[in-house]
C-alpha cells in the first residue's frame, strides 16, 4: 500500500474516533494537565510571630507573607524546616530549643527552586517590659493548702504568667497592674526560700524583678515572723 493511501486511511480512522489501542467509536482523550515552564513570583515574608524568644524552649513559628504554595518550606539560618502550609499567606513550623543559638536567627522561605529575597529576623534573648513591684504577703507555713497569690506590677497582659522558682503556675489576669497566681500545696510541702517571677507565654521573656517568698518550717506564721521573712528575703535578693 502506498504511503499516500496509508496517510488517507489513518486520517479516516482518526475522524471516526478509532484509536490504535482498539477503542471504539466515540472514545475521547483527556488532556494531561499543563506543566508550568516558569516559576511564579518568589515568596515574600511580611511578618513572623513571635518575633522574639527569650528562654530556650520549643515553640511554633508562624510566617506570614505571599507567594506560598504546597511546596513552600520555612528555613532557619538556611536549614529547611518541616513546614505546615496553612494557606497561600501563612506557614507554620516547629522550632526546638536546640535550634536557638546566638542572639538572632534568619528566617527565609523557599518555594520550589526559588528562595525568597525577603527575610525576617528572629531575636533571641532579652526581657519583657513587665515589672514586678510586690505581693501582699512574704510567706506562709509549710503544709498549707493550695491558695491564690495576688501579684502587683506593671505591663501585665493576658499572656503574662506567674512563675514559682522559674516554673509556671496557673495565672489569672486581672489588669495591667495585677495578676493572681495559684500556688499549689505541693509547692508548700517543704520549708525554704522561693522566688516569685513573671514571664510572657508568647515569647518566654521574663519580666523584671523578683519577689521573695518564704515557707516556714513550723507552726502558722505570725505577722511579725512574716515581716521578718520578707525583710530578710528582700535583703538577700535586692
Amino acid at each position: 500500500m502506498s504511503a499516500r493511501r496509508v496517510l488517507a486511511l489513518t486520517s479516516m480512522l482518526t475522524i471516526a474516533g478509532v484509536g490504535c489501542g482498539g477503542g471504539g467509536a466515540g472514545d475521547t482523550t483527556t488532556p494531561l494537565p499543563s506543566v508550568p515552564t516558569t516559576e511564579g513570583p518568589p515568596p515574600v515574608i511580611s511578618s513572623i510571630a513571635p518575633a522574639r524568644v527569650c528562654a530556650a524552649s520549643a515553640f511554633t513559628l508562624v510566617v506570614r507573607g505571599t507567594g506560598f504554595d504546597g511546596r513552600s518550606v520555612v528555613r532557619l539560618n538556611g536549614a529547611a524546616r518541616t513546614t505546615t502550609v496553612v494557606s497561600e499567606t501563612e506557614l507554620r513550623t516547629g522550632i526546638a530549643a536546640t535550634d536557638l543559638t546566638g542572639s538572632s536567627a534568619t528566617i527565609t522561605v523557599a518555594t520550589g527552586t526559588q528562595v525568597g529575597t525577603s527575610s525576617a529576623t528572629l531575636a533571641i534573648g532579652g526581657s519583657s517590659s513587665m515589672t514586678l513591684t510586690g505581693a501582699p504577703t512574704g510567706g506562709t507555713a509549710v503544709g498549707q493548702p493550695t491558695f491564690t497569690l495576688p501579684i502587683d506590677g506593671m505591663g501585665f497582659t493576658t499572656s503574662s504568667v506567674a512563675t514559682w522558682n522559674g516554673a509556671r503556675r496557673p495565672t489569672t489576669y486581672v489588669s495591667a497592674s495585677r495578676i493572681v497566681a495559684t500556688v499549689d500545696a505541693v509547692d508548700l510541702s517543704a520549708p525554704g526560700q522561693f522566688t516569685i517571677g513573671v514571664a510572657d507565654t508568647t515569647d518566654n521573656c521574663p519580666g523584671a524583678g523578683a519577689l521573695p517568698f518564704g515557707v516556714l518550717a513550723v507552726g502558722a506564721p505570725t505577722s511579725s515572723s512574716l515581716k521578718a521573712i520578707q525583710t530578710w528575703s528582700t535583703a538577700l535578693l535586692w
